[in-house]
């Protein structure tokens, strides 16, 4: 990465020269990606974070000083606004209500549920919905409940194995 080349073009942006821009962004955004994606484990939301880690970039350009590395700057950013990722989605998690699963369905998916709810204990029944309703993956289910992933995979498998065995008695077949 050629430093001497990213200081100039920071500076051609702070001179009002936008079309600096993309070369700017092709010489930075690997090392911002791999912060991002370090610490979110995640290329989706990594990817979210390079663009907002640019936004900023833009909007903060005026204050940005020339004298720091601006590859410094930007990779700071974009750890802070992973690590603001992980406490919205832990937040997110924190605040999962088990009443509001959607009670929209009818027929076949209220089926499902009423069995879950009254074969599953309400761990089981949490772990089960966050993978299949909400796509988490056993992972961030650990992750979220502070539990070993090892627990939260072997309390699913079982609690899977439980509800196939109490939907037999409604005629569902594997």
């Amino acid at each position: 990465m050629n430093n001497d080349r990213i200081n100039q073009l920071l500076l051609d942006l702070k001179d009002g020269h936008m079309e600096s821009f993309d070369e700017f962004y092709e010489l930075t955004k690997r090392g911002v990606f791999s912060v991002s994606y370090q610490i979110l484990k995640n290329q989706e939301e990594a990817e979210n974070v390079l663009q907002d880690t640019y936004l900023k970039f833009l909007k903060n350009l005026p204050s940005i000083k020339t004298d720091r590395s601006c590859l410094a700057y930007l990779m700071q950013t974009a750890k802070n606004l992973s690590l603001n990722t992980i406490k919205r989605y832990r937040r997110k998690v924190d605040s999962f209500d088990m009443e509001s699963v959607p009670q929209e369905e009818k027929k076949e998916d209220d089926t499902i549920l009423e069995v879950m709810k009254r074969t599953l204990n309400p761990k089981e029944y949490q772990i089960v919905l966050m993978h299949c309703l909400y796509d988490m993956t056993h992972k961030e289910i650990a992750e979220a409940l502070h539990r070993p992933l090892g627990s939260i995979t072997w309390a699913y498998n079982n609690a899977i194995k439980k509800v196939r065995e109490a939907l037999k008695d409604y005629g569902y077949q594997e």
